[in-house]
């Protein structure tokens, strides 16, 4: 075998100083390093953060200092089918200052129902009924909400609601 012994390479090498090796290791880590570390600014992991809350619950009415010492961008008001109770709500003192209160803090409010039965009348349960979900019985019931996938039908019978209301 012709290959030089490891001692000999180790005798033949210009021997590195401590500073040269640890100003080389050094800027070779931080090198790394950089490059590892995604330093373009990335966006909030959620541009809106929330609570939702019934008008009840705004006899505390420290709600929107709460919200932004959290960092809560919205304070949605929730009724269930109540829309009488929102509007009761935002139209009374309290809820002009609880509306103010957010402006100032720049709390947005969003305003939630459940409106599904609402915006979709039963009486079209007759004429189209599946538009409607199925129980677990696999019968059409116009009871709660629509079906998964709505029909084609849909668009004409929405057109024909809107030409009847004269709109």
């Amino acid at each position: 075998m012709n290959e030089p012994h490891a001692s000999a390479i180790a005798a033949t090498a210009p021997a590195l100083s401590r500073r040269t090796f640890l100003g080389t290791t050094t800027l070779a880590l931080t090198a790394l390093a950089t490059a590892a570390t995604d330093t373009a600014p990335k966006p909030p992991p959620f541009l809106t953060r929330g609570i939702v809350l019934y008008p009840f619950d705004l006899t505390l009415t420290d709600w929107p200092a709460r919200a932004q010492r959290a960092g809560l961008t919205t304070i949605a008001l929730h009724a269930a089918r109540r829309l009488d109770v929102l509007l009761d709500f935002i139209r009374s003192d309290a809820g002009q200052k609880f509306l103010a209160d957010c402006a100032r803090r720049g709390v947005a409010v969003e305003y939630e129902l459940h409106a599904m039965g609402d915006l979709l009348s039963r009486e079209y349960f007759a004429q189209e009924p599946a538009m409607f979900r199925q129980n677990l019985d696999g019968r059409r019931v116009a009871d709660a909400t629509v079906a998964r996938h709505p029909p084609r039908r849909w668009t004409s019978l929405r057109a024909k609601r809107w030409s009847s209301r004269g709109s």
